[in-house]
């Protein structure tokens, strides 16, 4: 029990003391008969006695009244409320997802209430009122009739945290900046997981009567279908019933429009986002309309050029409209483009896509080989002398075939020489028969492959590495980059077939997923005909995940020979490791056939390809929410820190990005990327001495597709929630004490009442006490 009760009940006995030391002998009546006299003693007695009985329980009942006063006891009750100056705890939710932006009317021609709101929100009457107007307009109202000393927060849906506001400034502050919808918004049912969260929160030490707030939650909504995800209810119930007492009452005040007219651009589609050069740029735009018939023109521009493409469009409402657009003669390099409605309408938000693709540039490849090999001509072509630099020769002819690399090749010696910034320019480096790679080498190819997450591919010799009398491989090539160890070199009679990889047994895999599908295709040569081995390398694999395709060298999968091992470095940095040579050479042997077909072809660009992530599609088009991974240059190591990020609504310290030591990456965030557009990411060109070229690249986001389905959510969904009569429209009248009233169990403090009536039974005793003690007047003589 509490000390004042446990004090407050000791006290309670002192009237008893008090009446046991203080109480009055009867009067002594001279009255001659003795009858008479005894009976008025006895009832002069009784009268006393009750009288003091009386005085008694009316002083225990007032120290009594006095310490429960002191305890400031509160009362729960559901029918007696006293609304006045009690503080409340308040969460505001204010729905700021893109189908808020729908325009309700032109803020020169306002009505008086909506005029009073725009004064209210300091803003000028100037340009559309819009649901998201309606909805600050009214959680301002509601925040100036906040009882002083009342907490209250205020969310909106594009949220990912949430706390009460330091003062109701601080709160009114936040409903004026949200002056347009955010792309980056969530279901009003998913922000509720916040303010259910901050009603749920113990109280603090500093302020015991937290807990003793009534709470109010006030939404704010258009009541569309994508706002209120039907799917969360359950959770949001669960989360509902933690909440300590007093239960929260629950009001939703839609803003929306019942009837709604729109047309909308509700996507684009664009496979693959990296067009190679030779290639038009074709997409498709995605169109619906609601309400009725819609007529348009859509407007394509790219990179802000003045001219545009153009295609007038109908669309019937309920059904979507595809439109294909094509673009010739674009440059190589990162390119945007704005899809827009050439008439605007009533909800802005999507009469406008954007859309960020790459023109492919030709792949900066790096061969590595021995020696330099001689050219001449032959016939129009040329060749090399050489028996080890016909590989590179050829495997530069193969890659450049595609015009989607550009090979240089240097020799050991000089790769030794570069810095790693020269290394870094190239998206992947080939080391191409060398015969035993130093280890100062090694150290470069790992800081390459470590460093900016560079690609490496390891074509090995043949038995040329054996030379000198040496029977096993040299030890170059046991180093701890490679995927596996080299241990023995193996020749197969070239009079008999020669070993093929396990084609009917191909995983999934990058580097496979063409292949697997090209085998249900007999026409291709090297199907009709699978590619032979007589030469290669036994490996062992650091681990089995590692190979990716094996020789059908033994009838026991498991003890078969890769033919192509990996091995991941890093975030970005891979190796990649054939067996067998890629020469084709014919001079003292022949190792495979690769060259015969168009195999050799093949293998060595999806190779090149699986690498610098070509097989994977990239991705440039976001959906406003999500997390953006943006890959830096690999070579970054040798670039400032410090990159700049451009876009809608970035602010100046938002802009600086600072790369830290052997990132690779770059993850922005739905805190950051708040709007819907177009976006790049810069490199810091500060340091002039490094004589690189800008680096840039960029990405685009629009909201989903869902924000256009203006359809109404039943009332009965959002009142299975917040309970009976929870919705309001905004243009009703709608008062804090109207909200309130007799709907949620409120706190009473009681020490008022307590006061007065212990002032009324001090006067009450008072006045008992001076009649039982008044002592009778003497008659004078």
């Amino acid at each position: 029990m509490h000390i004042i009760l446990l004090t407050g009940a000791a006290l309670v006995g002192l009237p008893i003391l008090l009446h046991l030391i203080m109480r009055q002998e009867p009067k002594k009546l001279p009255f001659p008969a003795f009858r008479f006299l005894k009976m008025r003693r006895r009832i002069n007695q009784r009268k006393m006695r009750l009288r003091h009985i009386l005085l008694l329980l009316l002083r225990m009942f007032l120290i009594a009244l006095v310490a429960l006063a002191l305890f400031q006891p509160t009362l729960l009750s559901d029918r007696f409320n006293i609304k006045g100056e009690q503080p409340i705890a308040c969460v505001i939710v204010i729905d700021t997802s893109p189908s808020m932006g729908y325009v309700l009317a032109d803020r020169s021609g306002l009505s008086d209430s909506r005029k009073h709101g725009l004064r209210m929100l300091e803003e000028t009457e100037q340009g559309p009122w819009t649901c998201l107007d309606d909805a600050r307009f009214r959680a301002m109202e509601l925040i100036d009739e906040l009882p002083p000393g009342s907490k209250v927060a205020v969310i909106d849906t594009s949220d990912r945290t949430a706390d009460f506001a330091l003062s109701i400034d601080e709160a009114r502050k936040k409903i004026r900046d949200m002056k347009k919808p955010r792309a980056s918004s969530r279901s009003v049912t998913t922000t509720l997981e916040l303010a259910y969260g901050l009603f749920a929160q113990p109280k603090r030490e500093t302020d015991l009567s937290d807990d003793l707030m009534p709470k109010l939650l006030c939404v704010t909504s258009d009541r569309t279908v994508p706002s209120w995800d039907t799917t969360y209810l359950p959770n949001l119930v669960e989360l509902k019933e933690r909440v300590p007492a007093p239960e929260i009452n629950s009001t939703y005040i839609d803003v929306g429009v019942d009837k709604p007219l729109n047309l909308a651009i509700t996507g684009i589609e664009i496979r693959p986002q990296i067009v190679p050069a030779n290639k038009p740029v074709e997409f498709t735009v995605l169109l619906e309309a609601t309400g009725t018939t819609q007529e348009n023109t859509v407007i394509v521009r790219f990179n802000e050029e003045t001219e545009v493409l153009k295609q007038a469009v109908r669309v019937e409402p309920g059904t979507t409209r595809e439109m294909t657009f094509r673009r010739d003669g674009l440059k190589p390099g990162l390119h945007q483009a704005e899809v827009t409605l050439q008439t605007s309408d009533a909800l802005p938000a999507d009469n406008i896509r954007y859309l960020t693709f790459r023109i492919r540039e030709p792949r900066k490849i790096l061969l590595v080989a021995d020696a330099t090999p001689v050219l001449f001509a032959i016939g129009g072509g040329s060749a090399a002398i050489g028996k080890v630099h016909e590989t590179t020769v050829l495997l530069r002819r193969a890659l450049e075939a595609t015009t989607f690399y550009a090979c240089d090749i240097v020799t050991t010696h000089e790769f030794l020489t570069w810095k790693p910034a020269q290394i870094g320019q190239f998206e992947a480096v080939a080391f191409v028969g060398l015969v035993d790679p130093s280890e100062e080498l090694w150290e470069k190819a790992t800081a390459y492959v470590e460093g900016g997450g560079g690609q490496l591919i390891v074509m090995p010799g043949a038995d040329e590495m054996l030379a000198s009398g040496r029977d096993k491989p040299p030890p170059g090539y046991q180093n701890k980059l490679l995927p596996g160890l080299f241990k023995k070199w193996i020749e197969l009679d070239r009079k008999k077939p020669g070993i093929t990889w396990t084609w009917d047994a191909l995983k999934a895999h990058g580097l496979l997923n063409d292949f697997k599908e090209w085998q249900k295709n007999p026409k291709i040569d090297f199907v009709a005909k699978r590619p032979e081995t007589w030469g290669y390398w036994v490996v062992e694999a650091k681990d089995k995940p590692s190979v990716i395709v094996s020789y059908a060298d033994e009838s026991e999968a498991e003890k078969r020979r890769p033919a192509i091992l990996e091995k991941q470095i890093g975030q970005r940095g891979k190796v990649l490791m054939l067996t067998t040579p890629m020469d084709g050479r014919y001079e003292g042997g022949v190792w495979n056939d690769y060259p015969s077909t168009s195999f050799y072809l093949v293998l060595a660009n999806l190779a090149l390809r699986y690498l610098t992530g070509d097989t994977e599609d990239a991705i440039f088009n976001f959906a406003s929410g999500q997390s953006v991974i943006v890959k830096l240059p690999p070579d970054a190591d040798s670039r400032p820190k410090t990159y700049y990020l451009n876009g809608p609504d970035i602010t100046d310290s938002e802009a600086v990005i600072t790369r830290e030591d052997k990132q690779s990456l770059i993850r922005l965030g739905p805190d950051k990327l708040r709007s819907a557009g177009n976006y790049e990411v810069l490199s810091d060109q500060s340091d002039k001495k490094s004589n690189l070229k800008p680096w840039r690249d960029g990405f685009s986001l629009n909201p989903t597709g869902e924000e256009s389905n203006l359809d109404r959510v039943p009332i009965d969904q959002v009142e299975a929630l917040f309970g009976p009569g929870s919705v309001a429209t905004a243009d009703k009248e709608l008062k804090l004490k109207d909200i309130l009233t007799g709907k949620f169990t409120a706190p009473i403090e009681l020490f008022p009442f307590l006061m007065i009536l212990l002032l009324l039974f001090l006067a009450f005793e008072n006045l008992l006490s001076n009649k039982f003690y008044k002592q009778a007047k003497q008659k004078e003589g």
